[in-house]
């Protein structure tokens, strides 16, 4: 069967829910051993079925979960503007990082801390904040990636040695193809450009 028995002592993993790895009942004893001994995986047709989550979750009406250990679920996916709290309250998009909710529409987790999404909302990322190099120039490199480069590629000079060998430049890169560069536009800290990866 594709069952669990309920058998209460052992909790989540004998709860009758559909079998899944940690399982550690099955339905009406319906099983044998495996031939192996142990690591056996499902027969060919049969998929394997994820372990379910029982983490609390926000309700529909406040799906969001943020703030320490997800105490919070937010109305909406936005957080308020609150400058003492800085990026974890500047009214970007939600995540668990998040300090404050859009018009403090919020109620506490069910659960009391711990709370996922609401069924069928993703987790959203926490915000990089950090500068970036111009989509021109889309490549960060130097010294706190003071600069970026317009090639992804190091010029060529011999007293830098491997810093400057004509390598795809990186953040130890102290030379750029052609000196085709721009200082980063916070001056500092620079990541690369939205279409180019890190």
């Amino acid at each position: 069967f594709n069952r669990e028995k309920v058998y209460r002592p052992q909790g989540a993993n004998c709860d009758g829910s559909a079998i899944h790895p940690g399982s550690m009942c099955c339905q009406g004893d319906a099983y044998v051993k495996c031939p192996g001994g142990r690591g056996c995986i499902n027969a060919a047709n049969i998929a394997v079925q994820p372990k379910p989550d029982n983490r609390p979750r926000c309700p529909p009406s406040h799906p969001y979960a943020y703030w320490t250990d997800n105490q919070y679920c937010c109305r909406f996916n936005r957080e308020k503007v609150y400058r003492p709290q800085g990026a974890n309250c500047d009214g970007s998009a939600i995540h668990p990082g998040s300090m404050c909710c859009q018009g403090d529409a919020y109620v506490k987790c069910p659960g009391g801390r711990g709370c996922i999404n609401a069924a069928n909302i993703a987790v959203q990322p926490k915000p990089d904040n950090r500068p970036r190099c111009p989509p021109s120039h889309p490549y960060a490199y130097w010294t706190d990636n003071q600069y970026c480069c317009r090639f992804n590629r190091e010029k060529v000079y011999r007293p830098q040695g491997a810093n400057c060998d004509g390598s795809a430049i990186h953040p130890g890169s102290m030379c750029c193809q052609g000196d085709a560069y721009v200082k980063c536009p916070r001056g500092r800290g620079c990541i690369n450009a939205a279409n180019v990866g890190q």
